[in-house]
Formats: structure tokens, C-alpha cells, sequence
């Protein structure tokens, strides 16, 4: 956790290709990301971006909301949308979850 109250949430979207990917792109994401936790996107900070072959955000986020979506993301719940967006890999912590494909750890 930072001093701020806020931790670090890596989210790898397959199948996206950087090189396409606008501003408008990214912060469209972070709203449905935040929407998705209830959360008002202007606390969803965009920290980060990591082009490959595809494409990993790294977004700063409340820790009570990473530790509310960590809780769920160990209880192996679903996440439809962030699936639909594309997310298969949510890091926290260094702590891999899939969502697609491949069981949790």
C-alpha cells in the first residue's frame, strides 16, 4: 500500500494492440473498470501502460476496493466484464488472478 491509502492493480487486456489504442481507448476502461467495482472513475489513476503483444494498465486504486476485489478474485468469483473488456490477468501484489481459461492459483 502506498501512503496515500492506495495500492497498484496491474490489468492484462489480451488481444489488444497498443499501436491502436487512443487516450479516449484507455480512459473508456478505467470507467468500466470502475464501474464495475462501484467506484467513481476519478479514483481510478492511470499510472502506467506496458505495450507487448498485448497490453497491460496499471491503474491506482483505493486499497478498500483492492482488497474488496482481491477477497472476490480468491473467492474465484466471475467477472463478466472485465472478461468481456478483455482482462485475463489481474496482478495485485504480485499475485496472478486469470480470468480467462485457466483456473486462479
Amino acid at each position: 500500500m502506498l501512503e496515500n491509502g492506495y495500492k497498484f492493480v496491474k490489468w492484462h487486456v489480451e488481444g489488444l494492440d497498443p499501436q491502436q489504442m487512443s487516450l479516449q481507448d484507455i480512459l473508456t476502461f478505467r470507467t468500466q473498470v470502475a464501474n464495475a467495482l462501484f467506484l467513481p472513475p476519478e479514483y481510478v489513476i492511470i499510472c502506467g501502460i506496458q505495450p507487448s503483444t498485448s497490453i497491460v494498465i496499471v491503474f491506482m486504486m483505493p486499497e478498500v476496493y483492492v482488497n474488496i476485489l482481491q477477497e472476490q478474485l480468491e473467492a474465484k468469483e466471475t467477472f463478466p466484464t472485465f472478461q468481456g473488456l478483455g482482462v485475463d490477468i489481474v496482478d495485485i501484489d504480485g499475485t496472478l488472478y486469470r480470468l480467462q481459461g485457466i483456473l486462479y492459483p
